[in-house]
């Protein structure tokens, strides 16, 4: 009765490991569709699992049932819950349609555990004599120096310090075109390094992300949070717009850097919607 009352869920998940927990799930499932009809009812576990053949039977009492023993295959489900014309895609699965019972074989998902091989024999840039240094390098100053200036004189200190090529430049302001200045002055100096940084949507135009390439940069990231407007103006306060997002991204792209959009999810005001409208975002924009 309690789980009834919780208005605030999309679905309801019964992990069933036994012939006496799956007579108890019955029960409840008989009262839960009752009180909440149009809640969506998931069933896992060792049950199902280890005993294919209960499939047909339970099927009838849950919307959808995993029978893999793969957690991420779970994931896959719960993630594609409002879309079951898609479930026949997705591995060990079983359900009823309108016209008849369903069962999904196919294995799909990566193993667990497996992790890359990062040894220096593998990469040997990975070896300590050989191994990039990287600086990170905060670009914006509390000092005389004006922002530009500071980050300028920094690079050339580890220029000439340690021979340093490579930089990453966070924090930058969004209400200049800070990124842009910066850049004209790389160019302007003829300061040969390759650097990443971070930008802002609301002060990267095009003129500014035509001229990163030339100045040195390779790769930009944005942090969006969402693809959700209301969440943008209401939550994050972001002054720009997701149509911004999109011709901001594809500029990006378009000028060969490599470009990545950091998002938050979930925040407290995240639901299904805000959620399907971040993946459409990433689905329209493609980063990197």
């Amino acid at each position: 009765l309690e789980l009834s009352e919780q208005r605030d869920i999309d679905f309801i998940a019964f992990s069933v490991d036994s012939q006496q927990e799956q007579h108890i799930t019955e029960q409840m499932i008989s009262t839960l569709r009752k009180q909440r009809p149009n809640l969506l009812i998931l069933g896992t576990g060792s049950y199902f699992t280890d005993h294919p053949e209960k499939l047909p039977q339970s099927a009838t009492l849950f919307d959808c049932l995993y029978w893999g023993n793969n957690p991420i295959g779970f994931v896959q489900l719960v993630d594609a819950l409002a879309l079951p014309n898609t479930w026949k895609q997705l591995p060990f699965l079983a359900f009823s349609d309108s016209v008849r019972f369903c069962i999904t074989h196919q294995e799909t998902l990566p193993a667990e555990n497996i992790l890359p091989n990062y040894s220096p024999e593998t990469y040997p840039a990975l070896h300590e004599a050989r191994k990039l240094l990287f600086f990170n390098i905060e670009d914006s100053s509390s000092n005389e120096l004006s922002t530009t200036d500071s980050t300028i004189e920094e690079i050339q200190m580890l220029q000439e310090l340690f021979n340093a090529q490579a930089f990453h430049f966070f924090g930058s302001d969004p209400k200049t075109l800070h990124t842009e200045t910066l850049a004209r002055a790389l160019l302007y100096r003829h300061i040969n390094i390759r650097y990443t940084r971070e930008c802002q949507i609301q002060s990267t135009p095009n003129s500014t992300i035509s001229l990163l390439p030339a100045s040195g940069c390779y790769g930009i990231d944005f942090q969006i949070d969402t693809g959700s407007q209301r969440l943008l103006d209401c939550y994050y306060r972001h002054p720009f717009t997701v149509t911004q997002i999109e011709q901001t991204i594809r500029a990006c792209k378009y000028s060969n850097l490599f470009t990545i959009m950091n998002l938050a999810y979930p925040s407290i005001e995240d639901d299904h919607h805000t959620l399907m409208e971040t993946l459409r975002l990433i689905e329209r924009c493609k980063p990197h």
